[in-house]
């Protein structure tokens, strides 16, 4: 329900993987186990795009630990510095759009990359806006520019919580019938154990099972 009719059997979804660069935070991990879900599906395929590159592998990539460190210098000494990387990697992302030719874009990190087609928006929170101390000034200045507009503009906005979609609502001015709350589920690992299970972890330590 996001826009053109789509066959069922071909469903083709354009996902900005950016966030499973690392340092992998809570965002990354949601999107690496939501892609891992739609991979199952056999009617859907999914297009990644890596920052810089397309892939059809969804991999949690490794980015060398100097790379790590130049962009997080930059970001921090060069003013404008997030503008400028966002300005090449929309233009590595609209360049590879032409051959992916996707039918929906998810974008699962608060600002999409434009996009002329059906767009779906996840927004976990908007502590930005409660709480800018407690993020980087350009952070906040780059998020107030952008991420109202791109709310705005979006077909579907998910939420991971009633509460943060009630505050898209009140504070974007976001129609309720386009911003959806999805809870997230547990990954299987997190399960009940055993007492056998748990014995290496728990002996050691002189703690009983439960």
């Amino acid at each position: 329900g996001v826009g053109k009719s789509v066959e069922k059997s071909s469903l083709k979804v354009a996902v900005n993987a950016t966030p499973l660069l690392s340092p992998m935070t809570g965002i990354g991990r949601y999107l690496y186990s939501l892609c891992e879900q739609l991979e199952l599906m056999q009617h859907v395929s999914c297009a990644y795009f890596y920052g810089v590159r397309w892939a059809t592998d969804l991999s949690a990539a490794e980015l060398p630990q100097a790379a790590n460190r130049i962009v997080r210098l930059a970001t921090k000494a060069i003013p404008g510095s997030r503008s400028l990387l966002r300005g090449l990697q929309q233009h590595r992302f609209s360049r590879g759009v032409q051959t992916v030719q996707p039918d929906v874009y998810h974008e699962p990190a608060f600002t999409p990359f434009r996009f002329d087609g059906p767009t779906v928006l996840t927004v976990h929170d908007v502590s930005w806006v409660h709480f800018p101390n407690a993020h980087p000034p350009e952070r906040v200045r780059y998020l107030e520019r952008v991420v109202s507009k791109r709310i705005g503009e979006a077909n579907q906005v998910i939420t991971d919580s009633e509460y943060v979609r009630s505050e898209v609502v009140r504070i974007f001015g976001v129609d309720p019938n386009r911003v959806s709350a999805i809870h997230l589920a547990s990954d299987p690992v997190f399960r009940p154990r055993t007492a056998h299970e748990t014995r290496t972890v728990l002996s050691p330590l002189r703690l009983e099972h439960g």
